[in-house]
């Protein structure tokens, strides 16, 4: 670490132009040498991420597998096994299979608003605003709510999406849903989805 510019006192005071030169000198210093420590933290940081995530796997018949990519396989083989046999295992009436080691069932996904590939709010909002000039339009309507000259120039208003009417809208059928879909929008309709949810298991030496 370099030295710190010593020009300035902790209580000099700034009275000529070169104490205005040496202060900058000593904020730009500081500001050099904060960027340099963020930066070795944020590296250092990764590194233990990448160690602690080479040290999360485990063996098994001879062959390393990373924790993350071992639980993703076990949830395949589980939901494809709920797929294919749940139903003959439950209880008459019930949606989950309560096991010394959690549970396994079906519950009902709630209607969803979902984006096109490569879409995302924003530029589904980009796009809805250029095809019925949202903000201009709200921009007006400020200005003759509120006045030109006075709060209406100070405000500005923020358009988002209103899901709950993006549902009803894909509720209403076909001609609803090409307009949605020409916007990057859709609805996935409600749905069961897989219930797998391991109990908690007491670790006295977790790896690593």
């Amino acid at each position: 670490m370099t030295q710190r510019p010593n020009a300035l006192g902790v209580d000099s005071a700034i009275t000529t132009l070169d104490d205005v030169n040496a202060a900058l000198h000593e904020l730009g210093w500081l500001t050099q040498q904060s960027a340099a420590v963020d930066a070795r933290t944020k590296s250092a940081i990764e590194q233990l991420k990448q160690t602690a995530c080479e040290k999360l796997a485990v063996d098994i018949g001879g062959q390393r597998i990373t924790f993350a990519d071992r639980a993703a396989a076990l949830r395949t083989r589980l939901e494809d096994w709920c797929r294919e046999h749940l139903a003959s295992h439950l209880p008459e009436g019930a949606k989950t299979l309560e096991l010394s080691h959690g549970r396994i069932g079906t519950r009902k996904a709630p209607a969803a608003v979902a984006f096109a590939t490569g879409e995302t709010e924003k530029s589904v909002m980009s796009s809805i605003d250029k095809r019925a000039k949202l903000q201009s339009l709200l921009s007006k309507l400020l200005l003759t709510v509120l006045g030109s000259l006075t709060l209406g120039r100070l405000i500005r208003l923020k358009p988002e999406l209103d899901k709950v009417s993006i549902k009803k809208a894909w509720a209403e059928g076909k001609r609803q849903q090409q307009t949605l879909k020409s916007v990057g929008l859709s609805v996935e309709t409600e749905r069961d989805e897989f219930v797998i949810e391991p109990a908690a298991v007491e670790v006295t030496a977790p790896v690593g």
